[in-house]
């Protein structure tokens, strides 16, 4: 008689994936109660079956990264991620927790849906992240038109440079290839900065 592989309870991999993304933020203990609550309905062995596989390592993904002007590695030899990309993720993993701690209410007499709070706790950390990856956007925002702004500041003055002396431009661009060595170059990391002024005047 041949064996045939059991088919995986359609909610695993929900579990899973919901697990991995409450424990980056809340850790392991807190992501594995609102796991085991919103799935109290199966059994406790299949959801510690569940928890098991979800702490395994994630299998990386097949699909490539596209890395825009402004990147960071995500560490070790991993293909960098668009900073803008990384703010878009963190929305998505609070909107997949504040769906898990709201519930939609409707009034039996009017009608009327309501949105109430399951876990105000949560919630309230939710709308947290929310902020500060606001906020982390609008910083990001502000240190790039900065950055670009001493950018063309810094082409001008090349560009000027050149026409009078190219033997003094070729030294200022040799202290900013220096300079641009250093980690004391914020540009660096948004890809802007020294190096589109020395790129300027080559």
């Amino acid at each position: 008689m041949t064996n045939m592989a059991r088919t995986p309870h359609p909610a695993r991999d929900q579990a899973i994936t919901q697990y991995r993304n409450l424990e980056s933020f809340h850790g392991s203990a807190e992501a594995e109660r609102i796991v085991r609550q919103k799935f109290a309905d199966v059994p406790k062995t299949t959801v510690n079956g569940w928890l098991k596989l979800a702490r395994l390592p994630a299998e990386p993904s097949s699909l490539p990264v596209t890395a825009a002007r402004a990147s960071g590695s995500t560490g070790g030899d991993a293909a960098p991620v668009d900073f803008e990309e990384r703010i878009a993720r963190i929305d998505r993993h609070v909107a997949m927790i504040v769906a898990q701690c709201t519930a939609e209410v409707v009034d039996p007499a009017t009608g009327a849906r309501t949105v109430k709070a399951k876990s105000p706790v949560v919630l309230g950390q939710a709308v947290r992240l929310q902020v500060q990856a606001a906020e982390l956007l609008v910083k990001y925002h502000a240190t790039v038109w900065d950055q670009e702004r001493m950018e063309g500041f810094q082409r001008v003055v090349i560009e000027e440079v050149g026409k009078i002396d190219p033997a003094t431009q070729r030294a200022i661009v040799a202290r900013l290839r220096e300079m641009g060595k250093h980690d004391n170059n914020p540009g660096a990391r948004f890809g802007i900065g020294i190096s589109q002024a020395i790129a300027a005047a080559e």
